[in-house]
This record gives structure tokens, C-alpha cells and sequence, in this order.
């Protein structure tokens, strides 16, 4: 790798790191706490949404991030409805790192 791909890997590994530190994304365990689904399955409802469209995750070390900031808190922390069309915008597009189709591909960390 080259001087240049070395440094945008590092900063999209800096970056990445200080989003999920910024306390606005929640894993499949936080998201069932809030919506009060199953505990047992944390992981079921989220991938559903993410396979639906609905929302997206970030992976990082074999674990997905869902954004605070997609969940309603006045609908009992489901997906906002507009965040659907707004995904929809990102189909086909370069790879972000973002998970959208419910895949478990890993991302840089």
C-alpha cells in the first residue's frame, strides 16, 4: 500500500473509532433494553429492520452498531420511517463500511 492509502486507512480507522466512542450507537443488546424485545435474541429485530431497509449497522470488531439517532423514541425506539428512503439513496453505491443488507462483512477497525 502506498503513503496515501496507508494514511486514508488510518484516518477512516481514527474516525470510525471516535464515532462509536461518541456513545450515539448501540449494539443489538442496547437496542432490545430500549424497545423491550428479547433479551434472548437481541440481535433478531435489528437484523430484521437492517434486512428491510430500515436502518443501518456499522461493524466493528464482530460487532454491529445501530445509530441512536435512526430510532424514534417517541415510537418505542423503532426506525424512523424517513430513514428508509434515505437508504435507499446509498443502494448500489461505493462501499462505506455501513451494513445495510443485514451481511456480516467486517469492516476496518
Amino acid at each position: 500500500m502506498g503513503w496515501v492509502q496507508d494514511a486514508e486507512a488510518r484516518m477512516t480507522a481514527e474516525a470510525r473509532k471516535a464515532m462509536l466512542e461518541s456513545g450515539d450507537w448501540l449494539t443489538t443488546a442496547e437496542i432490545a433494553k430500549l424497545t423491550g424485545l428479547s433479551a434472548r435474541h437481541p440481535s433478531a429485530q435489528p437484523n430484521k429492520w437492517r434486512k428491510e431497509g430500515l436502518i443501518f449497522a456499522i461493524r466493528h470488531l464482530n460487532i454491529d452498531y445501530f445509530p441512536r439517532y435512526a430510532l424514534d423514541p417517541a415510537g418505542g425506539h423503532y426506525p424512523f420511517k424517513s430513514m428508509a428512503p434515505v437508504l435507499r439513496i446509498f443502494q448500489g453505491k461505493k462501499k462505506t463500511g455501513i451494513s445495510r443488507t443485514g451481511s456480516h462483512r467486517s469492516t476496518a477497525s
